[in-house]
């Protein structure tokens, strides 16, 4: 793969990860009861419970699109110009 290739694959991977991560937090928001009761009645879990689990899942989400999405993207597009 060239470079430009590795650049731009990371750059739409970043890209797309964060929009599904808004759209799946702004849905969570707009739908929280709704939401909850279906993932409670899914999984078992505690209503609530589940506010600190979506806490954490997002949280741990935008650290794995940070280090393996973001980062390779700034490094592959700022590092090589010279």
């Amino acid at each position: 793969m060239t470079h430009e290739a590795l650049t731009a694959f990371f750059g739409w991977f970043a890209l797309i990860n964060y929009a599904l991560m808004i759209v799946a937090w702004i849905a969570l928001m707009m739908f929280r009861n709704p939401i909850i009761a279906l993932h409670s009645g899914m999984t078992g879990v505690a209503k609530e419970d589940l506010p600190r689990l979506y806490f954490q899942f997002f949280s741990f989400y935008k650290v794995l699109m940070l280090t393996f999405g973001l980062t390779p993207y700034l490094v592959l597009r700022f590092a090589v110009q010279g």
